[in-house]
């Protein structure tokens, strides 16, 4: 017979997508502002909201270029938060991996939001704010 503890866990499991996340890189944790650099330029990030959804604000720029890409993020099977956003047919894909203190960031087919000369790949960090 199992535990009520046990049973709550898996409940937890089952709710997050099968994933497990250590205390430091729990969901409710992730929300605030996170700063770095994205493909050589300057970078901020929002994130706002609770589980299962984040609203989450990625913006790069600097001399030349610059842009951003803003909708609703979920953590996929691999415990990656997803950033996906469409516009005129064109799908921007932001795949952020929590690292310490902060989040490391791959784009896919985004170009249309920030122009060929910088990119949302790079590393952010938390501002504390």
């Amino acid at each position: 017979m199992m535990k009520a503890s046990s049973i709550a866990a898996i409940g937890v499991l089952a709710l997050c997508g099968g994933v497990a996340f250590g205390a430091h890189a729990a969901p409710a944790a992730i929300v605030g502002t996170y700063e770095g650099t994205e493909e050589g330029g300057p970078a901020l990030m929002h994130i706002r909201g609770a589980p299962p959804r984040y609203k989450v604000d990625v913006q790069t720029g600097m001399s030349g270029c610059g842009g951003g890409v803003a909708g609703f993020a979920t953590f996929d099977p691999k415990g990656r938060l997803v950033l996906t956003a469409t516009e005129s047919g064109m799908t921007c894909r932001v795949t952020m991996t929590k690292i310490p203190g902060g989040w490391d960031m791959h784009e896919d087919s985004c170009m249309s939001y920030h122009g060929d000369m910088c990119g949302f790949t790079g590393v952010v960090k938390r501002t504390g704010k």
